[in-house]
C-alpha cells in the first residue's frame, strides 16, 4: 500500500523542531533501540502546556522502512481510542522517517532513569506490589476493548489486525492506563472481510517478538483476528503469572507451553507469583485463567472472539472488585483477629476445583487430596524393589509414575510405618496439613495422600535425589551448591514468616537428607512431619516439644531448654551449609572419618579452610567463600541470640552467589548478576514495614558480639552504628580461616 505525505499534511513537523526537542537526537534523550527504529523522548510547550513526546526515528538501513513508516502514520491518524498511543506528528524530510507520539508517563528524577523500559508493561510484570491484580485486570479489560474497537467499529469501513501484540508494545501511563503502540506491522482490511484469513509471505520478519506468535501463522503463512487473540492470550498469562513470555538461558523458556500444561494439570498456581496469588479472588482467577487458556487454543476457530473476551474479563474484574469490597466491609464490621478467616471462608465455597487445592486446605478440608491405595500401588509397581529409594526414621520412600489429571507424572511416595513410631499419625497429618497450606518453589509439592488403619502415605511431585547423596559429588559445582543453599534459605524464610499468612512454622528437622533435588538441581525442602506451627505474633517465642530427632543437626540449646525457636532451624541449616562447603556429611557413624560431633571444635581451631573440599576450593571466588564461611560460622553459634535470622542468611548467601557469578562471568555487565538474587526475600522486604539490616550484617543489631573485622566486607562496620566494636578484653571466636603473621 502506497502513501503520500500530502494525505497527512496537517501532521507534518519540521525536522529542525524535532532536532530541537531531542537535542539533535542526543544519547541523553535516548529511550531505546528497536529492530526497525530508535526512540527518543522530548518535551514541547503547546498552548501553555508541557507535552511529553516520544520520537520514533526509523533506521535508514532497514529495507522496508518506508512502508512500515507510512503504515503506522496511516493507522494512528485514522484510529482514535483512549488506549491507542496518540500521534503528535511526523517528519519525512532529508531522508528521515520520524513519528512523534504523545505520552503521559512523566520522566523520573533524572534523565538516566527515563528509558523505554519504564514505559513498557513488560517492565512491571514481576512487580505485584505496584502492578496489583486489580490493575492487571483493568489493563486487560482496556486492551480487550481497544482490540474490539480496531477489529470493528460500525462507522468505519475497515478493520485492522495489529500483528504485534506483546507486553513490550503496551505502554503504561502514570495512572496505569495501557496504550498499544508499534502499528507499523498492522494489516488494514475491508470490514466486510474481517473474518477472512490473509496471506503474509514473510511471517518471520513480521513477528519480531519471539514467544507471542500464533503457531498457525508459522504453519500456514496466514493471519486473521484470531492471530491477535493468541498473542493477547500470551499477554494475559504474563499478567497472571507475573513473568515474561520468554526467559533466556532456560530449558523451558517459553511461558505458553508451561501455562497450558499447568492449567490442564490444575496446578497453575505453581507458576504464579506468590505475592500476586494472595491478592486474587478465586472466582476472578478462574474466569481469567480460562479466558487466557482458551485464547491459546491451537485451532483458531476454537479461540473466543474479542467481544466474548471483553465480557469475560469484565466479569473477572467485577468479581475481584466485589471480593475486595467484601473484605473492606468485613473489616469494618468485625475487627476481631479472626475476621480474615471468616471473609475467606465465605468466598471459598464457590471456588471451582481448579483452585481447590489451596482454598479448601485453609478450611481443613483435605478430601480433594485423597488418593486411592490401588492407584499408589500401581504407581510404585506394588512397592517393588526397583522403585525403592531409601528408608527414613518413620518409614520408607519409593518413586513411581501416577496417572494424575489424565496424565502420567513422576512422583515420590513416602510410606509411614504404622504402630512402630509413637505419634506417627500426628506426624503424618502435620506434614499433610502444612504442605497443603504452604506453597513455595523450594518446598516439596504435595500431590495427595492416603490414610487408613493400615497405612499412611504422602505423595509428592518427583524430586528423587537428596542433597546428602551428592555432597561429595565433584560434578556438583560451587555455583550449583550456592544456588541450592540460597533456594533452601528462601524456603526457610518463607515458612518462618510470610506477610500474607497468619501463621509461622519452625521446621525442626533440617538435614541434607531432607533437602531433595530435582533434575535441574533445584532444591525442595521436605520432612515437615516434625514441624511446629505458631501464630505470627508469637513467632519469636520458644516452643516446647518432645517430638524431635536427636542428631548432629539438632540445636545444642534444645537439651537445655526442651524447646526450639526459628534460630534452631538456623543452626541446623548451618550444619547443612557446612556439609555443602566441605563436600562431606556430618551425619555419619562416629568411626568414619567425617565431620561428626567435632564440627564446632574444628571451627574453633581454625581448621575450616583445611576442611573444605580442595576440588571446590579451586572454583571459589575468595570473597564468595569468605561470606559463605562467615555465614556458616554464625549459624553455628551456640547461643541462639548470636545466630542470624534466616532473612539475614538469605542476604548473605545471595551476596556470595552474586560474587561467584561475577567471578565466573567477568566479561558480562555487573548488573547482569541481579537475576541471582532471591525473589521471595525481595517481595518480603517490600511488604514488611521495617527492613533495615544490610546484606553483610552477620547477626541482629541487638548483639554486641563482633567478629574480627578481617572477616567482614569493607562496608560492614559503618552500616550499623548499634553494633559495638570489640574491646581490647572482649573474646572473639576463632576465625574460619587462618591468618598468618605474614598476612597482617
Amino acid at each position: 500500500m502506497m502513501f503520500s505525505s500530502d494525505d497527512f499534511a496537517h501532521l507534518k513537523i519540521p525536522l529542525k523542531d524535532i532536532r530541537s526537542f531531542t537535542s539533535n537526537f542526543s544519547p541523553v534523550y535516548l529511550l531505546g533501540e528497536h529492530l526497525y527504529s530508535t526512540k527518543y523522548f522530548g518535551h514541547q510547550w503547546q498552548c501553555g502546556e508541557l507535552i511529553h513526546l516520544c520520537t520514533r526515528r526509523f533506521k535508514k538501513e532497514h529495507e522496508g522502512r518506508n512502508e512500515l513508516f507510512w503504515t503506522e502514520v496511516c493507522m494512528l491518524s485514522s484510529l482514535k481510542h483512549k488506549n491507542l498511543v496518540s500521534i503528535f506528528g511526523f517528519c519525512d524530510e532529508d531522508d528521515e522517517k520520524i513519528i512523534i507520539y504523545m505520552h503521559t508517563r512523566l520522566p523520573r528524577a533524572n534523565l538516566s532513569d527515563y528509558r523505554l523500559s519504564n514505559f513498557r508493561l513488560s517492565n512491571y510484570l514481576s512487580d505485584p506490589i505496584s502492578l496489583t491484580w486489580v490493575r492487571r485486570l483493568e489493563i486487560c479489560v482496556a486492551l480487550a476493548n481497544l482490540l474490539s474497537y480496531i477489529y470493528y467499529d460500525e462507522p468505519r469501513d475497515f478493520s485492522v489486525i495489529h500483528r504485534n501484540i506483546n507486553s513490550y508494545t503496551v505502554w503504561i501511563s502514570n495512572d496505569w492506563e495501557p496504550m498499544l503502540t508499534d502499528w507499523e506491522l498492522s494489516l488494514k482490511i475491508k470490514a466486510s472481510e474481517r473474518h477472512h484469513s490473509f496471506h503474509t509471505p514473510t511471517i518471520s520478519s513480521v513477528w519480531d517478538r519471539e514467544g507471542y506468535v500464533d503457531p498457525t501463522c508459522l504453519e500456514t503463512n496466514t493471519v486473521n483476528h484470531k492471530s491477535d487473540i493468541y498473542s493477547f492470550g500470551i499477554v494475559l498469562f504474563e499478567l497472571l503469572c507475573g513473568r515474561k513470555s520468554m526467559i533466556d538461558h532456560q530449558d523451558n523458556k517459553y511461558l505458553a507451553p508451561a501455562a497450558i500444561f499447568h492449567y490442564r494439570e490444575k496446578i497453575l498456581d505453581d507458576i504464579i507469583d506468590p505475592d500476586l496469588w494472595k491478592q486474587m479472588d478465586p472466582q476472578s482467577f478462574n474466569v481469567f485463567a480460562k479466558t487466557a487458556y482458551d485464547c491459546l487454543n491451537e485451532e483458531r476457530s476454537e479461540r473466543p472472539n474479542i467481544n466474548e473476551i471483553v465480557t469475560r474479563l469484565e466479569s473477572a474484574l467485577k468479581l475481584q472488585m466485589d471480593h475486595e469490597h467484601s473484605i473492606v466491609a468485613a473489616k469494618v464490621e468485625d475487627t476481631s483477629s479472626n475476621h480474615d478467616k471468616g471473609s475467606f471462608t465465605s468466598i471459598s465455597t464457590h471456588v471451582e476445583p481448579h483452585v481447590s487445592k489451596k482454598t479448601k486446605s485453609s478450611l481443613k478440608d483435605l478430601s480433594h487430596l485423597k488418593l486411592s491405595f490401588k492407584d499408589i500401588e500401581s504407581a510404585t509397581n506394588y512397592f517393588a524393589l526397583e522403585n525403592f529409594i531409601e528408608k527414613f526414621k518413620d518409614g520408607t520412600i519409593y518413586k513411581g509414575r501416577l496417572l494424575h489429571s489424565e496424565q502420567f507424572i513422576d512422583i515420590i511416595v513416602k510410606k509411614f510405618y504404622l504402630g512402630y513410631v509413637k505419634d506417627e499419625s500426628k506426624r503424618f497429618w502435620t506434614e499433610v496439613s502444612l504442605l497443603s497450606s504452604l506453597k513455595h518453589k523450594n518446598l516439596v509439592s504435595l500431590i495427595g495422600f492416603y490414610d487408613s488403619m493400615y497405612s499412611n502415605i504422602i505423595v509428592y511431585k518427583e524430586a528423587n535425589r537428596s542433597l546428602s547423596g551428592h555432597l561429595g559429588d565433584q560434578t556438583l559445582t560451587w555455583m550449583q551448591r550456592l544456588k541450592i543453599c540460597v533456594g533452601v534459605a528462601n524456603a526457610l524464610s518463607y515458612i518462618h514468616y510470610d506477610p500474607g499468612r497468619d501463621f509461622s512454622v519452625i521446621h525442626c528437622n533440617i538435614t541434607s537428607s531432607n533437602i531433595l533435588l530435582d533434575d535441574k538441581w533445584e532444591p525442595k525442602l521436605s520432612g515437615l512431619e516434625l514441624s511446629l506451627k505458631n501464630t505470627v505474633a508469637r513467632r519469636q517465642h520458644l516452643l516446647l516439644t518432645r517430638d524431635i530427632v536427636e542428631n548432629v543437626y539438632l540445636d545444642p540449646k534444645y537439651k537445655k531448654t526442651g524447646g526450639v525457636t526459628h534460630k534452631s532451624d538456623v543452626y541446623s541449616f548451618g550444619v547443612v551449609i557446612l556439609e555443602v562447603l566441605c563436600g562431606r556429611s556430618a551425619d555419619k557413624d562416629e568411626d568414619e572419618d567425617e565431620l561428626g560431633e567435632g564440627l564446632l571444635s574444628q571451627l574453633e581451631k581454625s581448621h575450616l579452610d583445611d576442611m573444605v573440599d580442595p576440588h571446590l576450593r579451586k572454583q571459589m571466588d575468595p570473597e564468595s567463600f569468605r561470606i559463605f564461611s562467615d555465614t556458616t560460622y554464625y549459624c553455628l553459634q551456640e547461643e541462639r541470640a548470636k545466630r542470624p535470622y534466616i532473612d539475614q542468611v538469605v542476604k548473605r548467601l545471595d551476596k556470595a552467589l552474586e560474587l561467584q557469578w561475577k567471578h565466573e562471568n567477568p566479561e558480562l555487565p555487573k548488573n547482569a548478576a541481579d537475576s541471582t538474587s532471591s525473589n521471595h526475600l525481595k517481595s518480603k522486604m517490600i511488604t514488611t514495614v521495617v527492613q533495615f539490616i544490610e546484606m553483610t550484617l552477620p547477626y541482629s543489631p541487638s548483639i554486641s558480639f563482633q567478629p574480627p573485622t578481617t572477616y567482614l566486607l569493607p562496608h560492614d562496620q559503618h552500616l550499623n552504628s548499634e553494633i559495638k566494636p570489640p574491646t581490647q578484653n572482649s573474646e572473639c571466636p576463632r576465625c574460619c580461616l587462618r591468618e598468618s603473621a605474614s598476612d597482617k
